[in-house]
């Protein structure tokens, strides 16, 4: 038997969706859902009742697919017809839309596990961690006016880790490409349809990174003028890009600065869609954050790509899958710039 998608809300079991859309994406923390559902499944005394902002759960056949809040409802008749129309988000969503609020506004030797769970405590979410990088950091504080989200995704990255919603509702910190793909991508195999698409937008063929201060292994005009640069070699005409940096870089920061640059840049100037038949596989459902083998010889593919986005629909053409991937350089956490050493008096 294949599996369905249903709505568990407001002590109901809802199934028989006629237009279904999930969407798990690296590029929003927050899962989504929309649902369409059909007058042939609708109870014989009328639409069921769901107000926005009541908690639910998605599933997809037993798989928990995300735990979260209806955020709009739509309720429709007509001579022959009745639809409900139901949309919503994990939720962590919450962490995107609100501030971040806590008192004091900062943190002294905690670890990003520590400041994350401060900062979701008042929304009854969990933490965990599985990227094995959570070292203390020596000083945190809130920035005014900044969500949640933003706030611990900018602790994350001084530890090269990215956030992800579990299923559950959890916050998960994670390594980049952490999760496994259920299967590789090969056209003629399991591929539907395909498209690349590639940019030389915000690509630059040389990226020097300036110091805007002395670094702690550098000294006078030295310092005031360290830079360190990298090349990429996609880029055949002259165009340069100077990148200011924080203060108090050393001259090895500088460097991986710059090749980061080059290679975020390069990763997110190309992506490439693909679509595949049904919403799982015999090893299991499709997730952002892994990393699968793609080979598709019309294309020009072939290597191992990060999925980005997942995108699971129901309509007139059946269930399936549409993936987003790039190179998995696009995703590379910033390099993170040793804590300043003390100065030592003797």
């Amino acid at each position: 038997m294949r599996e369905t998608v249903q709505l568990k809300a407001w002590g109901k079991v809802l199934s028989g969706w006629t237009q279904v859309e999930i969407v798990e994406s690296l590029e929003a923390l927050a899962s989504t859902f929309s649902l369409s559902y059909s007058d042939r499944c609708l109870e014989a005394d009328g639409l069921p009742r769901l107000t926005p902002g009541g908690a639910c759960e998605v599933l997809i056949g037993d798989e928990l697919v995300l735990a979260g809040y209806i955020d709009d409802s739509q309720a429709s008749e007509s001579a022959d017809a009745r639809t409900l129309e139901v949309s919503g988000l994990s939720r962590v969503g919450d962490l995107v839309d609100c501030s971040a609020r806590r008192k004091p506004p900062q943190w002294s030797d905690a670890t990003v596990v520590d400041i994350a769970r401060d900062l979701v405590e008042p929304f009854g979410l969990d933490v965990v961690c599985t990227s094995g990088l959570d070292g203390p950091l020596k000083t945190f504080a809130l920035e005014p006016g900044e969500t949640v989200h933003e706030a611990i995704a900018r602790a994350a990255r001084l530890r090269g880790m990215i956030l992800q919603a579990r299923p559950s509702g959890a916050l998960e910190l994670a390594a980049l490409g952490s999760r496994s793909a259920p299967a590789a991508l090969e056209r003629g195999r399991n591929i539907v349809s395909a498209s690349r698409g590639q940019s030389m937008r915000d690509r630059f063929s040389e990226v020097r990174v300036l110091a805007q201060a002395g670094g702690e292994d550098l000294f006078g005009a030295e310092a005031a003028q360290a830079s360190a640069a990298a090349n990429d070699p996609s880029v055949k005409r002259y165009r340069p890009l100077d990148v200011l940096s924080d203060a108090g870089e050393s001259s090895a920061g500088l460097a991986a600065r710059a090749k980061w640059e080059v290679a975020t840049r390069a990763g997110k100037a190309s992506r490439m869609t693909v679509t595949v038949q049904d919403w799982t596989t015999p090893a299991g459902r499709w997730r952002p954050n892994a990393l699968v083998r793609v080979k598709h010889d019309w294309l020009g593919v072939t290597g191992t790509l990060l999925i980005v986005t997942v995108r699971h629909t129901l309509d007139d053409g059946g269930r399936m899958t549409t993936l987003e991937l790039c190179p998995p350089g696009a995703f590379e956490p910033e390099p993170v710039k040793p804590a300043k050493k003390e100065a030592s008096w003797p």
